[in-house]
């Protein structure tokens, strides 16, 4: 919600490489914020694991000979495919996009404009910089 309310326009998310989460990921988060959505997805297979990894033969068990399919791709503000997910092989995704298709979607839909309900809904962003972790001794 943060993210669309500072007016995101293109999304880009990163994920490990399965096509069939990444499909259904990619799309919503574009219907949803009205956004560009390009996810850049991994592809790893197992003559990439180092033959001495200890869970190497659990992978092969359960994954084949490919454990992360890749699956990058990019999703309009409506949901349609501007690059279809590249599975199973390595590539470029790469596209020309039209940022006046977002403002178009927003005007069916605007999760954090006219749709949303500040008298409600009260999001508050703390930008301050923070430590992941703070250890306490004693």
């Amino acid at each position: 919600h943060a993210l669309y309310a500072a007016g995101e326009d293109v999304h880009v998310s990163v994920w490990p490489g399965s096509p069939r989460l990444t499909r259904d990921i990619t799309r919503f988060i574009a219907v949803e914020g009205r956004v560009y959505s390009l996810a850049a997805s991994g592809l790893l297979s197992l003559d990439d694991v180092p033959a001495d990894f200890p869970l190497r033969d659990a992978l092969t068990e359960q994954q084949g000979d490919v454990y992360h399919r890749g699956g990058s791709a990019i999703a309009g503000p409506d949901g349609s495919w501007v690059v279809e997910p590249v599975e199973d092989r390595e590539g470029l995704v790469v596209a020309d996009v039209d940022l006046a298709l977002v403002r178009a979607e927003r005007q069916n839909f605007d999760v954090s404009g006219h749709y949303s309900r500040p008298d409600v809904f009260d999001v508050r962003i703390d930008r301050r910089r923070r430590d992941a972790a703070v250890f306490l001794d004693g």
